[in-house]
């Protein structure tokens, strides 16, 4: 599966959506014709060969949990380890995270297993503990249009994963993309987890699958999915990863877990060991048809 600069194309969205590619220059394929291939650790996103795939709890638990868990997950195939140790919640009253607590915590998952690890963060002080430690920081989508702190990860030579915001079109998200540039950071990877749905529609968030081809014309940047999100419940969640690799995406973010009913949050969202396994079996075979590999 091919993208790349369409003129006709662009043209298109400029006049039937007003999406104007003037916004975000540094981002926009007008720009920069050739994929852009962001290395997380030794891990390659983009380029349009490799499909890596982010895996990991909603939050960490323990020590030897995050340890534990990162050496079975990188035995399933995983390439990243996603270690959450803050959470930005709607209620109040919801874990909110370990905290500063786990900072150490990645540090010795990272030391056991070799594995790249990605974090969110929600405030600049965040960035400031754990910009040594973390390979890919994620801005969540709550955060997407927090611009201060995008320009702060803009300042820092660490890749980062950005998020759509819940209500934002795709050129907003470009737009927030274009604040990491222009201070300097250029390792930047899209991610797709959905906007808000319509009541009664079964779904959590509304995952616009074209939202992957047309991304990938507008822009250079590797654009990943998250179907965790979107689907909210693991008996869905297997069916809109493999929607995503067979889109085109460059990567899978997915929050995966051993006994998700001992887990500390959102236990329906986190799929099992064997449902993982399943999955890759399944999205393995999608990659070799379009002529893509995991890893």
């Amino acid at each position: 599966m091919v993208y790349g600069y369409d003129e006709d194309f662009l043209s298109y969205l400029k006049i039937k959506f007003a999406i104007n590619s003037e916004q975000f220059p540094l981002v926009s394929r007008e720009k920069h014709r050739r994929d852009s291939i962001i290395k997380v650790g030794k891990v390659q996103f983009g380029g349009g060969c490799n499909f890596p795939i982010i895996a990991g709890p909603c939050g960490l638990k323990s020590e030897k949990d995050s340890i534990q868990t990162a050496i079975e997950l990188k035995g399933l195939g995983v390439d990243v380890f996603r270690g959450f140790i803050w959470k930005g919640r709607t209620n109040p009253s919801s874990f909110q995270g370990v905290g500063e607590t786990g900072i150490n915590w990645l540090r010795k998952v990272k030391e056991q297993t070799n594995l790249p690890i990605d974090t969110e963060i929600l405030s600049e002080n965040h960035l400031k503990l754990i910009k040594d430690i973390v390979d890919v920081i994620q801005i969540g989508a709550r955060n997407m249009q927090n611009y201060e702190l995008l320009k702060a990860v803009g300042s820092v030579k660490i890749p980062v994963i950005l998020k759509n915001g819940p209500g934002a079109g795709i050129d907003e998200l470009l737009c927030a993309a274009e604040y990491i540039a222009r201070g300097g950071n250029k390792d930047i990877i899209l991610c797709l987890r959905g906007t808000k749905s319509l009541a009664g529609s079964g779904s959590r968030f509304t995952l616009d699958m074209s939202g992957f081809a047309i991304l990938k014309r507008l822009t250079h940047l590797p654009v990943i999915g998250d179907p965790t999100h979107p689907a909210d419940h693991n008996a869905i969640i297997p069916s809109v990863a493999m929607g995503i690799a067979a889109c085109g995406a460059d990567g899978l973010l997915i929050e995966v877990y051993n006994k998700p009913e001992m887990a500390l949050t959102d236990k329906k969202q986190l799929i099992d060991y064997s449902q993982f396994a399943k999955t890759m079996h399944f999205i393995n075979g999608i990659l070799a048809t379009i002529g893509k590999k995991n890893g």
